[in-house]
């Protein structure tokens, strides 16, 4: 809104039609937000992939997020990852904690080995030829410098081996090349004297494009390998929601926030995924190119305040933002948009 107000009161307008959709309940899926306007988009402004590219926050400038690299990288989500919740019920003889069973074990006995289980086997990674990530460095090989250049130019060989670095690098790498797997809640016991009969725990998934359901459901229940852990999909609306279609990182729409990010930034821009989620998914079916991109630079630790304590953001990068989309909206699309930059 920032840069549609200074280029209105410019006296200008953009060169092509740009809407502006902001809704209220981004954080709880968009289910009141952004799906109303895309339900408006299409049946009062006739629109079904009418629309030349969308670009929702995302992705940023972040120094540290492909090993290697040490300056800023413009990374901007070409893909977002799915997301699924599963719940782990385990039910059996409870007791009294002053004469806990010596020879067997209890529900809360069970469902920690489960856990332990869940978090010492993630689903494995995706860095074969095709898939996202390494679709992204190969992409960039010739504008990196050596020795990343001959890594990411010969996969065939060295894949097994990038792989590796890119899970030990930082959690960002990892997220990027598998489904993720996380305990978020954990419930049994009510009484300090009491060992609980009834034991359940929430596990979050953050679906690979690569990986379906099916295949994260049977992962669990071969690494838990215990018929007394009961594994349930939880499938209420707002639980599962599937990776996004992927959007065309050659495409013009792409070209021009990379040329965007040079001429505000002088970064290099890649392709990447999205490993969290935004409510762009009730928009598939208005464009074929969606992008999810915010243009600020921070470290790979500066991600760690997202939803936590001191989130925040400094008054020159949010100047920086605004003349990033000032000049997004009014660039041409046919412009030659196609600004490289060497990455080091």
């Amino acid at each position: 809104l920032g840069a549609i107000n200074e280029i209105l009161c410019a006296g200008k307008l953009p060169k092509r039609t740009v809407y502006i959709a902001l809704g209220h309940d981004e954080e709880i899926g968009g289910n009141e937000g952004a799906a109303k306007i895309a339900q408006h988009l299409k049946e009062e402004e006739g629109m079904s992939e009418g629309i030349e590219f969308i670009l929702d926050e995302g992705t940023m400038m972040i120094s540290g997020a492909i090993p290697g690299i040490n300056e800023p990288v413009a990374i901007v989500g070409c893909v977002e990852k799915g997301h699924i919740s599963v719940e782990l019920t385990v039910k059996g003889p409870g007791g009294h904690s002053s004469t806990p069973p010596i020879d067997e074990d209890n529900p809360l006995k069970i469902m920690s080995k489960a856990i332990v289980a869940l978090e010492s086997n993630p689903v494995p990674a995706h860095f074969e030829k095709g898939s996202a990530f390494r679709n992204t460095l190969e992409d960039i090989a010739g504008e990196l410098s050596f020795p990343l250049n001959v890594l990411c130019s010969n996969f065939w060989l060295f894949g097994p081996i990038f792989k590796h670095i890119l899970l030990r690098a930082n959690s960002g790498a990892a997220a990027s090349i598998r489904t993720t797997t996380c305990v978020t809640i954990m419930s049994g016991g009510e009484k300090l004297n009491v060992i609980p009969s009834d034991v359940k725990a929430y596990i979050n998934h953050r679906v690979h494009p690569a990986d379906t359901f099916d295949d994260i459901l049977l992962h669990n229940s071969r690494v838990i390998n215990d018929r007394r852990v009961k594994i349930r999909l939880m499938d209420e609306a707002g639980f599962v929601v599937p990776p996004s279609p992927i959007s065309d990182f050659r495409s013009k729409s792409f070209d021009l926030i990379r040329s965007t990010v040079n001429k505000n930034f002088g970064f290099g821009t890649v392709p990447g995924v999205m490993v969290g989620n935004t409510d762009t998914r009730w928009y598939w079916d208005l464009s074929k190119q969606i992008y999810r991109f915010s243009p600020v630079e921070l470290t790979i630790q500066e991600t760690k305040m997202f939803h936590g304590v001191n989130e925040k953001i400094s008054a020159k990068a949010l100047t920086s933002m605004i003349d990033f989309y000032k000049d997004l909206v009014m660039m041409d699309l046919d412009e030659d948009a196609t600004d490289k930059v060497k990455l080091e």
